[in-house]
């Protein structure tokens, strides 16, 4: 097994995990990473690098994706010898061609990395068509850098409708994925003279990361079983709180009205702002989607923040924030110091999507489809399996929350569960500081699962926290 010894620029704004996919990518296909050569582990180059497993989880998952690698069962992932064809010589391609002929490679046979019954393509192509055909003068010109008005005005109309936010075009910015709009807000808070912000602990990291980045003084503040601990947040007295009290990720967690208006409260009266990731919001399996806190923000103090990538798809990286009108002011000033990431074909794509009503029946369809995936998942686990693992959560999200009660570390069982194909990650990948998660949990994803392979998958994962 070679060592990978990847030099990671953290003050880049292109994601470690894109770096890492790069270093890999560029280590086969110059042939210093050798076919069937064996990659270190997830947790081995974590060690060394000080990356989080997350971020290499999703850099191998790439790398799967594309052809690159693949795994083996309880052994680990390994380069592959069909994208190196191109780039041998005559005599090494006939080497490998000839010992890879009695040898069948290993593939992740589980992992579909998207539902493919999902998502309606045929009508996604259709207004892609009529972009195509009708907007040619449009695509001839740069994307605005706020994003296209008439996307936004379809997200203002949509937000209103679905998450009760009332907004205006004009309060809307369009970006490549939530970590491009946090990178703006840093700019913006930074000219506020806000320099502290806590997040929900566990919570998601790479908004974490980019306010690190920024030099910002980032605490973390428990998670109660009905969201954030308001003692704690009173107590540490940030400038900002990153929260998601629709469905906090990675709990599941609901915030009640009660404390959604202490939260708002608190940011009125000592003029702090909010960030609301409405992460995953629209995918909630029993009752109605819970409203945006955003939509009882009287006083200008909440910054929403949304994404289009896990309801459409992994590949359109359409993300949005809805901003109060002291951010607006200040966005306004510096919006065209940054060039739109988004793709404009995509955008208005989008815009033609959900103006034909598309998106909303999209939406429909995705929480039955994975509201079926969720529960019977669920149901298998408790029926057969009870005895080495319990159902923590399950009510919304595109995962369920597993305990192990086998007494099987976390972290081993999760490796092994990637290793087999299944997407899955460490509850404790997630936590900060000294937070202890009392039961060994992981987060087992469904919607890229064949639902009729289910009882066969949960069988792989009952053998592997078992063994």
């Amino acid at each position: 097994m070679k060592e990978i010894l990847p030099v990671l620029d953290y003050t880049s704004e292109e994601p470690l995990y894109q770096q890492l996919y790069k270093y890999i990518k560029n280590e086969i296909e110059t042939g210093r990473l050798r076919p069937d050569e064996k990659l270190p582990s997830i947790r081995g180059i974590s060690e060394k690098t000080g990356v989080s497993k997350t971020t290499i989880q999703t850099a191998y998952d790439q790398l799967m994706i594309e052809g690159y690698i693949y795994s083996k069962l309880k052994s680990g992932y390994y380069v592959s010898h069909i994208i190196l064809e191109e780039i041998l010589e005559d005599d090494e391609r006939e080497h490998f061609s000839n010992k890879h002929a009695a040898e069948e490679v290993p593939s992740s046979e589980y992992l579909k990395y998207h539902d493919d019954t999902s998502f309606d393509f045929v009508k996604w192509k259709k207004c892609s068509n009529h972009v195509l055909t009708y907007k040619t003068m449009e695509l001839l010109t740069d994307a605005e850098a706020q994003g296209e008005q008439e996307l936004r005005r379809g997200i203002a109309k949509y937000v209103y409708q679905s998450r009760g936010v009332y907004c205006k075009a004009e309060d809307i910015v369009v970006g490549a994925g939530v970590q491009q709009i946090m990178v703006m807000l840093c700019v913006i808070f930074k000219k506020l003279e806000k320099e502290s912000i806590s997040f929900e602990n566990p919570g998601f990291v790479l908004s974490q990361n980019i306010f690190r980045d920024y030099s910002y003084d980032v605490t973390s503040i428990d998670i109660e079983e009905n969201g954030i601990d308001m003692d704690i947040l009173k107590k540490t007295d940030p400038d900002i709180v990153y929260i998601s009290p629709s469905h906090q990720f990675p709990t599941g967690a609901v915030m009640p009205i009660a404390k959604r208006m202490q939260v708002l409260s608190w940011a009125m009266e000592n003029e702090k702002y909010i960030i609301e990731d409405d992460y995953d919001s629209e995918l909630r399996y029993t009752g109605k989607p819970v409203p945006a806190l955003k939509g009882l923000d009287k006083n200008d103090r909440v910054i929403y923040a949304g994404s289009f990538s896990s309801t459409l798809l992994p590949s359109i990286r359409i993300s949005y924030m809805v901003m109060p009108e002291p951010i607006k002011k200040n966005y306004m000033s510096m919006k065209n110091n940054y060039a739109q990431g988004c793709s404009k074909v995509d955008q208005l794509t989008l815009s033609r999507f959900m103006k034909e009503g598309y998106y909303q029946k999209h939406i429909r369809r995705i929480r039955r489809i994975y509201a079926e995936k969720s529960m019977l998942m669920t149901s298998i686990i408790k029926k057969r399996y009870a005895d080495i693992m319990d159902v923590v959560s399950n009510s919304s999200g595109l995962y369920i929350i597993l305990e192990i009660k086998s007494g099987k570390s976390e972290l081993e069982v999760v490796e092994k569960i990637n290793i087999a194909g299944i997407k899955a990650t460490s509850f404790s990948d997630y936590v900060r500081g000294l937070k202890k998660i009392r039961r060994p949990m992981f987060m087992l994803y469904f919607f890229n699962l064949d639902i009729s392979r289910f009882e066969e998958i949960t069988d792989v994962i009952a053998n592997i926290i078992r063994e």
